[in-house]
C-alpha cells in the first residue's frame, strides 16, 4: 500500500471543507461523500495493514509454550480470579526468589508479556531486585503464547535475585524497558504493578528436589 495514503488523507478533507479545491468543487454533496467514504475506507485498511505488520514480525519470534508444560488452576477464571492477572505467591530459595502470577486465559490462542522490567522494589530501602528470567527457561522479551487454555488459569512464574532477610513489604512493578514490545493489542502482563504487598500474606516454603541414594 502506498505511502501517500494518510498524507492524501489529511491534506484533502480540509480543502473539501474550504472549498479551495477546484476538482473537488463543483462536485455534489452526494459524490463527495463517496469520496470521504472511500478515503476513510483505504484509511481503515492502512492502519489494519500497519498492526498486522507489527504483530506478524512478534508472532515469528514468539515462544509457544508447550500446552503440556503449563501449570492450569482447578478453576475456571470468570469464576474465582476475574479477568485480571493477580499475585499468587512467592517463594524465596536457596539462590533466587520465585513469584507466581495467576494469569487468566480468555481465548483460544493468547499472548502474554512479561518484560525485561519487572522489578521487586523494597518499600523500606529502596533496594531493587531485577527479573532474571521465567521459572522453566522461557525468554523474557518475547511474546508467550498459549493455546488451548480458553477459561482458565495458568501459573506464570518469573525469578528474581534472593531477598534480603530483612526484607518484609515490597512493590512489584513492570517498568518500561527499552526492549519492550508493543503488539497491536496490549498483552496481559504490560504495565502491571502490586503495591505494599506483605511478603508473608504470598510465602511459601521452598521445596527442595527429592535425594537420590544409591
Amino acid at each position: 500500500m502506498k505511502s501517500y495514503t494518510l498524507t492524501l488523507c489529511i491534506i484533502m478533507f480540509p480543502l473539501i471543507v474550504s472549498g479551495q479545491n477546484p476538482t473537488l468543487k463543483n462536485k455534489s454533496l452526494y459524490e463527495l461523500e463517496a469520496i470521504r467514504d472511500s478515503m476513510n475506507k483505504v484509511l481503515s485498511e492502512e492502519i489494519l495493514f500497519r498492526k498486522d505488520s507489527v504483530n506478524q514480525k512478534l508472532y515469528r519470534v514468539a515462544y509457544i509454550a508447550p500446552t503440556d508444560s503449563l501449570e492450569i488452576a482447578e478453576w475456571p477464571y470468570n469464576r474465582t480470579v476475574g479477568t485480571n492477572t493477580s499475585l499468587h505467591s512467592i517463594e524465596i530459595r536457596e539462590n533466587d526468589t520465585k513469584v507466581t502470577f495467576l494469569q487468566p486465559i480468555y481465548w483460544d490462542w493468547q499472548w502474554l508479556n512479561y518484560g525485561k522490567g519487572y522489578t521487586i522494589v523494597d518499600r523500606v530501602t529502596g533496594d531493587k531486585y531485577k527479573v532474571r528470567g521465567y521459572d522453566g527457561g522461557g525468554e523474557l522479551g518475547r511474546l508467550m503464547i498459549i493455546q488451548n487454555c480458553n477459561g482458565k488459569a495458568i501459573y506464570v512464574s518469573l525469578l528474581f535475585p534472593k531477598l534480603g532477610k530483612n526484607v518484609k513489604k515490597i512493590d512489584i512493578i513492570a517498568y518500561p524497558h527499552k526492549d519492550d514490545i508493543h503488539p497491536s493489542n496490549p498483552a496481559p502482563g504490560d504495565g502491571t504493578a502490586y503495591l505494599n504487598i506483605n511478603i508473608e500474606d504470598y510465602l511459601v516454603k521452598s521445596s527442595k528436589a527429592p535425594q537420590i541414594y544409591d
